[in-house]
């Protein structure tokens, strides 16, 4: 499983790389428009319904700031990488607030990325296993 940085706002992104792929790669939190079973009675989500990781990546991006990171943070991230049965989480270098996205999940997960064909990689499979 593919993990986009960050997961669920990847858009056309997602769909792109499904297609070219011919849905080879299965991508967590990828291109989703339905109900929110956080809120049944909501007009509905965009996305999945945010996992603690995804909302520490919602904040690096809309407010360019990164919270403290603690034990509680590490723990959430290695289960939220576990729910997703992450294999790669994938970061674009381009991406809004990509640098504090890429030092923030170094700092969750402990380990810093290889620079791969254009993209930041983490291989998470030790972590999932």
């Amino acid at each position: 499983m593919l993990l986009p940085i960050p997961p669920g706002q990847t858009g056309i992104a997602a769909v792109q790389w499904t297609t070219t792929t011919l849905g080879d790669i299965p991508i967590a939190g990828g291109y989703f428009v339905g109900p929110n079973s956080q809120k049944p009675d909501s007009e509905g989500i965009f996305g999945p319904v945010p996992r603690p990781t995804i909302a520490i990546f919602y904040k690096i991006m809309w407010a360019g700031k990164a919270p403290p990171i603690g034990s509680a943070d590490r723990a959430n991230a290695l289960a939220d990488l576990r729910y997703w049965h992450a294999s790669v989480v994938v970061l674009h270098p381009a991406q809004r607030n990509g640098d504090l996205m890429r030092r923030t999940f170094t700092d969750l997960i402990g380990f810093a990325p290889t620079f791969v064909d254009g993209v930041w990689l983490w291989d998470v499979r030790p972590l999932t296993g």
